[in-house]
């Protein structure tokens, strides 16, 4: 502590004067085997508590709403809906918590520290590309369908998105295939 310089906080006085100091360790669970009971789901950090790697539970939070209101709206039964989300939802989200124990796309920095140096720019890129596939972290994989408009068009810069029966294997929307966006 005495090597750090915090201009807005006088470290020493503040541990000083501290009653206590306590550690709070990351944890994560293992995944659960199911999302949703009767008519109670989780979502968010409560259905997925994984390390924060990657920026991926604020963003799967956002992303498991999205999915979750496409599964409500187009189903009648509330308990088959939260089923078809937790059944949508589940194995993708495990595989990310369990990819996070294993540092996610920080294994890069990890790798460059325990090499002493920075990995070589193709290992790196393989790295980063297999965790944003396994998260799908692209615009194309992206796109959720609440962001989509009754008639399929999404924000200006996106492709359109066909829904239902028109899309390839019916079922949620799909994007048409990438173009190299």
């Amino acid at each position: 502590m005495a090597d750090w310089n915090l201009p807005w906080v006088d470290l020493a006085k503040l541990v000083e004067r501290s009653s206590a100091i306590f550690e709070y360790p990351m944890l994560d669970r293992d995944p659960p085997p199911r999302r949703s009971f009767g008519r109670v789901t989780l979502l968010g950090d409560a259905g997925h508590p994984m390390f924060p790697m990657g920026m991926n539970g604020g963003s799967r939070s956002v992303v498991d709403a999205g999915v979750l209101a496409w599964c409500l709206a187009r189903e009648h039964d509330p308990v088959t809906a939260l089923r078809r989300y937790g059944t949508m939802r589940r194995p993708m989200v495990n595989a990310i918590v369990l990819a996070n124990r294993e540092l996610g796309p920080e294994k890069i920095i990890a790798r460059a520290g325990e090499r002493g140096g920075a990995l070589p720019v193709d290992e790196a890129t393989e790295t980063a590309s297999d965790y944003k596939e396994l998260t799908r972290a692209t615009v194309a994989q992206g796109q959720l369908p609440c962001l989509v408009d009754r008639f399929g068009r999404g924000p200006r810069t996106r492709p359109r998105i066909r829904h239902g029966e028109d899309a390839p294997g019916g079922g949620p929307p799909r994007l048409p295939p990438d173009r190299g966006a």
